[in-house]
């Protein structure tokens, strides 16, 4: 019997780290399908915008561009994240965490955040140069994005410390059990 049918937390962590990846996914083929439609389309975009933002023509299109493609560079990131936390989970469930391969999924981890959080100062940034009505929500029955300046995370920061620290205490319990399996 695996951990995992003895340990039902392991089983739903598993199952809904699986539905992330998927929606990921989708979330990822969105992005990327909205990529050729904004160059494809930016003429009616833009005058689209125009009219209904006020903006001039064409200067929130290659900034809009600009964040699709650093949310599309995210959404990858947080795949490869989440791919990396059910790996670890996988050495859990099977009995031997404290392996060379989880200290340097949780380092891998600690930089995929560090990224994260740099993709999302980007955004914040190209959201400053957006008009403010691009920035209103369109109504309760539109579908609406959020983009904000505030992109900067404390939560963050404290994630990327927290991975970069376990990643360390994994490597050493990885070194003390080889250590002790040489011993005996």
């Amino acid at each position: 019997m695996t951990i995992i049918a003895k340990d039902p937390l392991l089983a739903v962590a598993q199952t809904l780290l699986l539905i992330a990846q998927v929606v990921l996914l989708v979330a990822a083929a969105a992005l990327a399908a909205a990529i050729p439609v904004l160059l494809v389309g930016r003429g009616q975009i833009a005058a689209r915008l125009e009219a209904s933002l006020g903006a001039t023509a064409g200067t929130p299109l290659a900034t809009l561009l600009a964040i699709v493609a650093l949310a599309l560079a995210i959404v990858a990131l947080m795949w490869l994240f989440v791919r990396h936390l059910r790996r670890i989970i996988g050495t859990v469930a099977e009995g031997d965490p404290f392996v060379h391969a989880n200290a340097d999924r949780l380092g891998t981890m600690g930089w995929i955040a560090v990224g994260v959080q740099v993709l999302s100062i980007g955004i914040g940034l190209l959201a400053l140069t957006l008009p403010d009505a691009a920035k209103e929500p369109l109504g309760p029955d539109a579908f609406n994005i959020a983009v904000t300046a505030d992109s900067f995370s404390l939560d963050g920061v404290v994630l990327i410390l927290v991975l970069f620290i376990l990643a360390r205490v994994f490597r050493k319990g990885a070194e003390m059990r080889t250590d002790l399996e040489g011993t005996v």
